[in-house]
């Protein structure tokens, strides 16, 4: 965080607003007397961030400057490269307070609020996710109180351990510790259902299991072979009632040929008919040729009949009944001739239709052999396509397990990460570096207790041996004078006369008690000696805690960091596991669920190696089965082009067959007709004659 300004108004010493700005130096330095209210600056801060401040149970009304009816204060600051402003307001009377947080905006210059900032709840989180420093470790490492500067050294451990937490963010570990363990509760919990529910099968053994598999595979075994057999005989009914209905078909159509091949064999009879009738068209011509001579014959009597009117020789009665005669003979034959026309266009019409019959029915024929060559075809692929959805199902089904591989590899994977983790047992660790660091703590304060002693108790020998170092001079000094005084007779000071043997006795006290003086002076020594190796040692075995609490510290650095890199892996295991739920189908889902380690994963994963062979098989079977389904279609859609045609000429041979016995009647007219013609040609030959 980087502190930008902080107004404030009405402010302890600041009645009128005042602003210190932050951002015009590199290094800034607040000068003036006591009480002029540098240290107000730095509360203000504070109490901006946290509404707290050093004065202890002092209410916040009290911090309103003399005369003033409120206070604000207004922090402005840099976190994470963004600008915040908070803003703290109390009125005096009333006790309102106002709050909030705003976020600068560089686009558009302004200072939108953070929402719900109004309320102290809203903002303390806010700000905690900002500043992310409780008000302790704030005012023990970003700012340090006045008089305060030694109260994070001097705290006690808890406290400081505390201070040193919020520092490295160590309640963000605390808290996936806690979610971490409410975690192991509910699979903990989930395990004991699980183990409840197992124990219903506690009577089921692994050969219960295989039989049960065993009997389950056959039962997967008879439902296909029922299902195959089923089909076939679908397959089979099918072909039964079409075979009925071509049956039907058939005979009716057979009735048919029948006909047909009846007016078949008349064909030759028709074909001497229509020679007979040629003939008779011969004849007719004749016939019309005897007719004009006849007409000859009859003008030249009309030009004679004058001149041989009365020939006697010639019987003119006989002659013109013969004429007569010759003449009801020519219309007779002329009559029949047309008869016989007629008969014998009726004959080449029959003998057309009996031609075109004989082609119908040979193309219906023909048509009818296509269709059952047809229906041989697809008797043949549906036997092959019999096997079809089977095999569809078993590709999709090891399609699915082939597309499910990876994500139970990845699951395994995880899994494996996942254990190898576990082996170090991170919570553990931790756990036992707490009681280590709780016991280094102890020892710490034992020892900053002993060092303390030790410095008192050197402090103490130093001073008792100044004073035994000052005792000793000082009766050295008075031990010298005497042994002077001793040689003289007559006091140099005070002029009075000498006692030599008080003086002796006097030296000899002196002697005595700078002996004693000096054996207090090595005893002081002595006392200094012990107490400087004592705080040596108290200092060295400080320095070593020290260094053990450090190493303590990077241990659960390390096993911190290893208890969250297990998490992360727990939590990438889960989403590998749920990634391969929702892609594996449920055979394989069935197979994995159970498994919850690497090693039954691997063997699982060794299991289906040869899907994604058996799944391409599968999928080249499947397409070549799909060809043949195409050629199926193909004969299927031959066949009714086939059914079509055979329809079309069933319906003109019944068509045919109907108009048979008519023809066959026109046919025995035409034959009389032609009987009448020729014996009416051979009348009229003889009347020529």
């Amino acid at each position: 965080m980087i502190p930008l300004s902080v107004r404030m108004t009405g402010w302890m010493r600041y009645r009128d607003e005042q602003v210190a700005d932050f951002t015009s130096g590199r290094l800034i330095s607040i000068c003036g007397e006591n009480g002029s209210g540098k240290s107000s600056i730095f509360d203000a801060i504070t109490y901006a961030l946290y509404g707290q401040h050093r004065l202890g149970k002092m209410h916040a009304e009290q911090l309103i400057s003399q005369d003033e009816n409120r206070l604000s204060v207004e922090f402005e600051f840099e976190a994470d490269g963004q600008r915040y402003m908070v803003r703290r307001s109390r009125g005096l009377k009333d006790g309102s307070a106002e709050q909030g947080l705003w976020v600068f905006d560089p686009a558009t210059g302004e200072w939108p609020q953070v929402p719900g900032t109004e309320k102290d709840e809203a903002l303390r989180r806010s700000l905690d996710q900002i500043v992310r420093l409780s008000p302790e470790a704030f005012t023990s490492s970003f700012l340090l109180q006045q008089g305060a500067a030694t109260e994070f050294l001097d705290a006690d451990p808890q406290p400081r351990f505390r201070i040193i937490a919020s520092l490295i963010g160590l309640h963000e570990y605390e808290a996936l510790e806690k979610r971490a363990r409410d975690a192991q509760k509910v699979e903990k919990q989930r395990l004991d259902d699980m183990t409840a529910k197992l124990a219903d099968f506690a009577d089921v053994d692994a050969e219960a299991v295989a039989r049960l598999r065993v009997e389950v595979a056959a039962a997967d075994e008879r439902e296909t072979a029922a299902a195959k057999a089923l089909q076939i005989a679908q397959a089979q009914l099918a072909d039964a009632k079409r075979y009925t209905r071509l049956t039907s078909e058939i005979g009716a159509l057979d009735e048919q040929i029948g006909v047909a091949e009846t007016l078949i064999v008349d064909k030759d009879t028709i074909e001497n008919d229509a020679a007979l009738f040629k003939q008779l068209s011969d004849a007719s011509e004749k016939v019309a040729r005897v007719e004009a001579a006849i007409a000859d014959a009859t003008r030249e009597e009309a030009a004679s009949r004058d001149a041989h009117g009365r020939a006697t020789a010639i019987d003119v009665d006989a002659l013109a009944a013969a004429h007569a005669a010759s003449i009801e003979a020519t219309a007779v034959v002329s009559e029949r001739a047309t008869a016989a026309d007629t008969a014998h266009a009726a004959a080449a019409r029959t003998e057309r239709d009996a031609h075109d019959f004989a082609v119908i029915a040979e193309a219906y024929i023909g048509a009818r052999t296509h269709i059952t060559e047809c229906d041989a075809r697809i008797a043949g692929y549906d036997t092959q396509l019999a096997e079809l959805p089977q095999i569809e199902r078993d590709e999709r089904s090891l399609r699915a397990i082939k597309d499910a591989l990876p994500a139970l590899r990845l699951l395994r994977e995880a899994c494996e990460h996942l254990e190898t983790l576990q082996k170090t047992d991170a919570a553990a660790a931790l756990k036992q570096l707490a009681i280590e660091r709780k016991r280094l703590d102890a020892e710490t304060v034992a020892g900053e207790q002993a060092l303390a002693a030790a410095e008192k108790l050197l402090d103490a020998a130093r001073s008792y041996a100044a004073t035994a170092v000052a005792r000793v001079a000082q009766l050295e000094q008075q031990r010298a004078e005497r042994t002077a005084s001793a040689k003289e007779s007559t006091c140099s000071r005070c002029g009075q006369a000498i006692d030599k043997k008080r003086a002796t006795h006097e030296l000899d006290e002196l002697t005595a008690e700078l002996a004693t003086a000096q054996k207090h002076l090595v005893t002081a020594a002595a006392a200094e000696n012990a107490a400087s190796t004592a705080l040596i040692a108290a200092r060295k075995q400080q320095k070593q805690l020290a260094d053990a609490i450090a190493a303590n510290a990077t241990a659960v650095s390390g096993a911190a960091a290893s208890r969250d890199e297990c998490a992360r892996a727990a939590k990438a295991a889960t989403d590998r596991r749920n990634e391969f739920e929702q892609a594996a189908p449920e055979d394989l889902l069935a197979a994995a669920t159970p498994l919850t380690t690497a090693a039954p994963l691997a063997k699982l994963l060794a299991t289906y190696a040869d899907v994604p062979k058996r799944a391409d098989a599968a999928t080249t079977q499947v397409a070549a089965l799909g060809g043949i389904a195409g050629e199926r279609t193909a004969a299927v859609a031959e066949r009714a082009r086939s059914n079509e045609t055979l329809s079309a000429h069933a319906a003109t041979l019944g068509d045919r067959v109907a108009a048979a016995p008519k023809a066959s009647a026109t046919h025995v007219a035409a034959k009389a007709r032609l009987s009448e013609a020729a014996e009416a040609l051979t009348a009229a030959r003889t009347v020529a004659d």
